[in-house]
């Protein structure tokens, strides 16, 4: 069964879980699980993220060198404040960055935070910051059978392994659960690892294995 749809996701749940088709009434439920497991992770399971959620986007700052990210924002991976010529700008923390600019002076930034739904800039940027993020995708609409999104389409056995995974709770298998659980999180580990070495591939850079 190609799973392509909510509905053929729904279906397909059901037929490898040996057709309980009693969660099929939980089902927004457990695709909304589904996807905060995906996009978010867990104890000991990493979020995906994988260059397809990589968005670029251009942040219009107010004058004191703030601006709101993205609502489907995730995840930073760079900032640039778009001055001529263009600045890299290094993260640090908030507290760090709070110690260094107490006052908040206005200049060339060097620096960003992130705190909420808020980006900081020091010194306080007055050019628009191009940021480069994670994306979370649009959520599956239940209301409609025959919702998709970009992700189902590209990973349709990550949305599968998880929803299984949240069925597994739901019907307190913790046995299955953990088998699930386990496929979900090789299959995001390895997604995660052909992204990191598809963009390091030609760059020289070594790197050491990931945890797991």
């Amino acid at each position: 069964m190609a799973i392509t749809t909510y509905n053929t996701l729904s279906a397909a749940a059901q037929s490898f879980m040996l057709g309980r088709t009693d969660i099929a009434t939980p089902m927004p439920e457990l695709v909304m699980t589904a996807e905060h497991l995906i996009f978010h992770g867990a104890d000991n399971m990493q979020p995906l993220r994988v260059r397809k959620m990589e968005t670029v986007y251009d942040l219009a700052l107010l004058p004191d060198g703030t601006g709101v990210v993205p609502a489907d924002y995730l995840q930073w991976k760079m900032a640039s404040e778009q001055s001529s010529p263009r600045r890299k700008l290094d993260y640090v923390p908030y507290d760090v960055f709070d110690q260094a600019y107490p006052s908040r002076p206005a200049g060339l930034a060097a620096y960003f935070t992130i705190v909420g739904e808020t980006l900081y800039t020091a010194p306080a940027a007055q050019n628009n910051v191009e940021l480069v993020y994670y994306a979370k995708p649009e959520a599956l609409d239940d209301a409609d059978g025959d919702a998709a999104n970009s992700f189902l389409t590209a990973y349709p056995l990550v949305y599968l392994r998880a929803v299984q995974l949240a069925a597994c709770e739901w019907l307190k298998d913790f046995e299955e659960l953990q088998v699930q659980a386990g496929f979900l999180k090789g299959l995001i580990y390895s997604l995660n690892r052909e992204s990191m070495v598809d963009q390091m591939a030609k760059t020289g850079t070594t790197f050491r294995k990931q945890v797991r």
